[in-house]
């Protein structure tokens, strides 16, 4: 496996699979984009990891796009200061805006983790070719849902995960 990262000046870094752990590390701040392909496999995905800061340029926000089959966008949100204000907006409505699936984990354990997989999992196998992740906390995530239900595509379908769903 591959892992190609594209860096907010532009610039590529691959890394091989043994450093794949290292290279889907959560972004410190603003957003990062890995691309994923196995080789033989039915598949190239981009991982867009978005921690408050900065955001993904025009170009990167193409980029995963157009040269990947799925696209997987998490919003690490999960700490205590962390909201919706903190994080690059024009990003944030771009992937909203695309995600056939939504997912608002606001769980501090991981109780509703299998729920969550089986209905990401299901989606994808048929065809779902972006989804979004929210990890933030129960105190945070009807804000949470109030900038999805603002900024979501018409036929995104979005769950909570955690005290406030399921």
């Amino acid at each position: 496996m591959q892992v190609t990262t594209i860096l907010e000046n532009g610039l590529q870094r691959k890394v091989a699979a043994q450093d794949i752990m290292a290279a889907l590390l959560v972004p410190e701040h603003g957003a990062s984009l890995h691309t994923m392909i196995v080789p033989g496999g039915s598949k190239i995905v981009a991982n867009v990891g978005l921690s408050p800061g900065g955001g993904l340029s025009k170009h990167a926000r193409r980029v995963a796009i157009d040269a990947h089959d799925v696209v997987q966008f998490y919003v690490h949100a999960e700490g205590c200061a962390d909201q919706v204000p903190d994080f690059h907006a024009s990003t944030l409505r771009w992937a909203f805006g695309r995600s056939a699936q939504i997912a608002i984990w606001c769980e501090p354990g991981d109780g509703h983790y299998d729920a969550l997989g089986e209905w990401l999992v299901t989606a994808a196998n048929a065809g779902a070719t972006f989804q979004t992740i929210i990890n933030t906390t129960p105190l945070h995530g009807g804000a949470w849902r109030v900038a999805v239900d603002r900024w979501k595509g018409r036929n995104s379908d979005v769950r909570m995960f955690g005290p406030e769903g399921l």
